[in-house]
Order: C-alpha cells, then structure tokens, then sequence
C-alpha cells in the first residue's frame, strides 16, 4: 500500500505473519485449560482478549489471502495505492487505539487498577457511555480526566468523520454510478430488442417510430435522469435497511454474549438485551454492570464495533428518514405557523401538477430552467449554436479546434465548476448537454441510430 515493498512480497510476508500470531495464541489458550488446574479459580480477562485476538487475527489473515487470490485472477490490480481519506481514517484509526492503551496504563498507574480494568474504563469513558462501575477516586486522577477525555472524544469524532466520508459518501456515489450504469444498459438492451420489461420504458417504446430524432433525444435524457434517480432512491433505502440490520444483529447478538457472561449474576437476556441497548445510545444509566467474567473484554470490542455501525446507521438515516421527517415538519409549519410567501394553495397546486407531469411519458417534454422553458429562458443554448459545433463543421475539418471554440470550453468549464457547489445539485437541461457535447465534437446518438446498421 505504501509501495515500498512489493506486492508479491509483502502480502505472503503479511498473511504468514498474521496466522503465525493466531496460531501461537490458539495454542496458547488451548493449552491454559489442559495444563493449569481450574478448580476454584477464574480465568482472567487477559485470557479472553487472547481468544478474541486469536480470531481477529485469523479472519484479518484469511481476508488478505482473498485479496491476493483477487489480484492473481485478475478481478482487480496488483498494484493497490491509498487515497488520501483511506490513509486519513487508518491514522486516525492508530491514533485512538494508542491513545486509548496509553491514557489506560497511565490511569491503571495512578488509580491504581489493573490495566484491563483501566482498559474498560477508557473505553466506556472516551465514547460517553459512563457506565459508572469504575471512576476516578484520587485528586489527579479526576485532574487528569478533564484533557484525557476531551482529547479522546475530539481523536473518535475525527475518525467517525472520517467513516463517513469514506463509507458512505464515497461507496454511495460509487455504487450509484455503478447501477445506474448497469440499468443503463439493461434500458438500452431492452430498447433496442423491443423487450420492454420496465414500465418506465412503455411510453418511449411507444413513441420510438412517431418522434423525430431531436425529440427522441430528449426523451432518452429523461429517462436518463429517471433511471439515476430511482437508483440513488433505491440505493439510499436499500443502504438504511442494511446498516439497520447490521446494527440489530450488534444488539441482539451482544445481548446473548452478555447474557452468556453473566448468567452466573442472574441476568436475564432481557436484561442483557437493556444492558445493550442503553450502551449502544450512549445513555449509561450504570443500574446494570458487569462483573468479573469475559464480558468486560468483549464489551471493549463490541463496543469498538459499535462505533462504525451506528455511524453508517445515523447517517443513511439522514439520508431517508430525517429527510422525510424534514419535509413534513417544513410542509407543517407552512400550514400553521409559517406559511410560505406563494401561499398553501399554490404550493398544493404545484405540487399536483409536477406529479400529473411525472406520470405523464406521451407527447415531448418542456423542460425548464428556473420555472421558465428553456425557449424562453435568457441563458438557453438554442439548437441553431448547437447545430454550428457538430463535427463536420469547417473548424473540425483541420482536425483541432480554433482559439475560439478553446475559449469557449475554458468559459464553460469555469461555469461548471461553480456549478459543483450548487445546492441542491444543478441538474442540466437536454440543449446544455447537446452544447456541451458539441463543443468537444460529441453528437448525441439515439438509440434508433445506434440500433440502425
């Protein structure tokens, strides 16, 4: 990754090493049981962060040797490079463990607890949780309590940051890009062979032989921009249904190893299901901890876990719910306490009729900039410039682009870039495509002469 070592060497070298580690420990815990008499004695909490560490190491190991099978069939490239938020969020990543064994040692020193007592404490401490079963007795260890905590709750803020930016925000435009590009070309397959499955496809199936290529064109760029947004749509719900479930399977599944852990205590699993529950949101009420057995250890990775999961949760909520929710509370006060300046009935009006519109796919669309058609709109690019910029014009004939066609490309891509910063994003008309497309000598085909030999 940080292309100092080969692939090829690094990775074997990397893989034996991390199964060499998970098979010392293996033994190491195998072994404890068979050669130590248990009788009246517990095992410690050092034992079971062993165990944990064991699998851990495992699965790492056996993820990177998928990896490498990857790149040897050649699904993807040997030659794997960070990007500057991979690299961002794997420091972060170090710099929280560090800070979290490190504030630990200094806290078992001064507290005087054992260090994975102090462990527990540091990690229930930095993600707010307080559960209360251990704190600070003595003058400093309560004096150093006030930047310890403040350093660790600002070092997880910038890797949940981080989470976001490059789990969610990154993966979503590319899985978007990714299935729209797929139904793309089921749309265009299914167009071409008169298949038509999809029911946004009736109308301009059956408008194929009535329309003029101009108009056809123009249906195809609606489609276009129907077949991205219901990709995004189902790709942001079908994101809040999987990160919803990965979050119930956290509960639920942690609940029934607490349960497990603590039996011996008298816990129920409702108990451990409350126990859960009440650390997963951060409330801590402290009624309920747990005692001297493995659940302190996994409460520390399952709480690590709990980080990256609620945060993909909180945010494909934000995306869908929320949003939902938003809408609802701004069309509520426009009714009641602040009402809009185009007033209720224009609103509802307008609302109507761009749902009449949506559902209506016979006749050629008007499309509009700012509410004005694009006929009558001041910055329309108007197909007599557009015809101009086609590839058989005199400035294609040498085979470059003059000066002036150079400077007009600089312009728009100066446009264009302001463009970026819109919100809501600014959604291009078909003319501005067909303009732009020009400029760069691209004509926009349609699938009726893509389909003609």
């Amino acid at each position: 990754m940080a292309r100092r070592v080969r692939f090829s060497v690094s990775q074997p070298i990397t893989i034996g090493g991390w199964y060499i580690a998970s098979a010392l420990l293996i033994g190491l815990t195998v072994a404890v049981p068979r050669v130590t008499d248990l009788h009246g004695r517990q095992l410690t909490q050092a034992y079971y962060y062993a165990i944990m560490a064991a699998a851990i190491y495992f699965f790492v190991s056996s993820l990177l040797l998928v990896t490498v099978y990857g790149a040897n069939t050649g699904r993807y490239s040997k030659h794997f490079h960070l990007t500057t938020s991979q690299r961002s969020l794997m420091l972060q990543t170090i710099l929280y463990m560090m800070y979290l064994l490190i504030g630990a040692a200094i806290f078992s020193r001064v507290e005087n607890w054992s260090y994975l007592d102090a462990l527990y404490w540091s990690d229930f401490t930095l993600l707010t949780n307080g559960i209360g079963d251990l704190a600070p007795a003595t003058h400093l260890g309560r004096s150093l309590l006030f930047p310890f905590a403040v350093g660790g709750i600002l070092t997880l803020g910038l890797v949940v940051m981080s989470i976001r930016s490059l789990m969610i925000e990154r993966a979503r435009t590319q899985l978007t890009a990714r299935t729209t590009e797929k139904t793309r070309k089921l749309v265009t397959e299914q167009l071409q062979s008169g298949d038509i499955k999809k029911r946004m496809l009736q109308s301009l199936a059956n408008q194929d032989n009535s329309l003029s290529d101009k108009e056809l064109q123009q249906e195809e760029f609606q489609l276009m921009h129907r077949i991205h947004k219901t990709c995004a749509w189902q790709l942001r719900w079908l994101s809040l249904l999987i990160s919803a479930f990965a979050w119930a399977v956290l509960w639920l599944v942690g609940s029934v190893a607490f349960w497990l852990a603590e039996r011996d205590a008298g816990w129920t699993y409702f108990t451990s299901l409350y126990f859960a529950y009440v650390n997963l949101l951060t409330i801590g009420y402290g009624d309920v901890v747990l005692g001297q057995s493995w659940g302190k250890p996994f409460f520390v990775l399952w709480s690590l876990l709990a980080v990256p999961t609620t945060t993909i949760l909180i945010s494909s909520m934000g995306d869908t719910v929320a949003k939902l929710f938003h809408d609802a509370t701004i069309f509520a006060g426009d009714l009641t306490l602040f009402p809009h300046e185009t007033g209720i009935k224009n609103r509802l009006f307008s609302f109507i009729h761009s749902m009449v519109e949506s559902l209506r796919h016979r006749g050629r669309r008007t499309e509009y900039i700012n509410g004005q058609p694009i006929s009558d709109h001041p910055h329309t690019y108007h197909s007599a410039s557009i015809e101009n910029l086609t590839p058989q014009h005199p400035e294609y004939q040498d085979g470059g682009l003059s000066s002036q066609r150079w400077c007009a490309i600089v312009h728009e891509l100066g446009k264009i870039y302001n463009d970026l910063s819109c919100d809501p994003p600014k959604h291009y008309t078909h003319d501005e495509w067909c303009y732009f497309l020009g400029l760069i000598g691209k004509g926009s085909t349609s699938i009726r002469e893509a389909a003609s030999p």
